[in-house]
């Protein structure tokens, strides 16, 4: 029963693989890494642009205790805990958010790229990726703000709703559900604009 169990749960995993091997996954990895460093590099020297807005998330992963926000009533729990790391950087707390804000866009485009696996070729799928890794998604990198969290949240929402439509296995919706409940604890704003 449980060697069953644990076979089911290995051909699961197996459906999550984009079909790829060999030295396309040094790709597959590589774009999505090259776009977390050029989004970086590219928002490195600028400052708060959206300055209320900055300035609001800012005090509250920074500042606030969990889940009681000091500015406005935002409840983006999950954001604000994550991006409370940034005091350990101290002064340099806006470059070490752009840094996390980096990391996440990557996911971003990881999540782009195995989204048009599933429906173009490989190049296709690294030239639809690269796109948009340089595209002008890329600006909100530099601000203190959850979009880049929420884009990686949401293109994993999008993976996984793609591969439970290919295979529809139970696993994959209940996945899907609670990355989308994690996406809402990042912004829940966004649901309603």
């Amino acid at each position: 029963m449980t060697t069953q169990f644990l076979g089911s749960l290995k051909s699961s995993f197996r459906d999550l693989n984009p079909r790829v091997s060999g030295w396309k996954i040094f790709v597959v990895a590589l774009v999505p890494f090259l776009s977390s460093i050029f989004a970086y590099l590219q928002s490195a020297n600028i400052w708060p642009a959206i300055l209320g807005d900055e300035w609001v998330y800012s005090t509250n992963s920074r500042h606030a205790p969990a889940g009681e926000p000091l500015i406005a009533a935002t409840s983006n729990s999950l954001y604000s805990f994550v991006l409370s790391i940034t005091n350990a950087c101290g002064p340099d707390f806006y470059q070490c958010a752009k840094g996390i804000n980096a990391a996440f866009f990557g996911v971003f485009v990881l999540t782009v790229f195995l989204v048009s696996l599933r429906f173009l070729p490989f190049w296709h799928s690294a030239g639809v990726s690269l796109a948009s890794g340089v595209s002008s998604l890329s600006v909100y990198t530099s601000l203190y703000l959850p979009e880049s969290m929420f884009y990686a949240t949401i293109g994993l929402f999008i993976w996984l709703v793609v591969v439970g439509i290919e295979n529809w296995k139970a696993w994959t919706w209940v996945l899907a559900g609670a990355v989308l409940g994690i996406s809402s604890l990042v912004k829940p704003h966004a649901w309603f604009g």
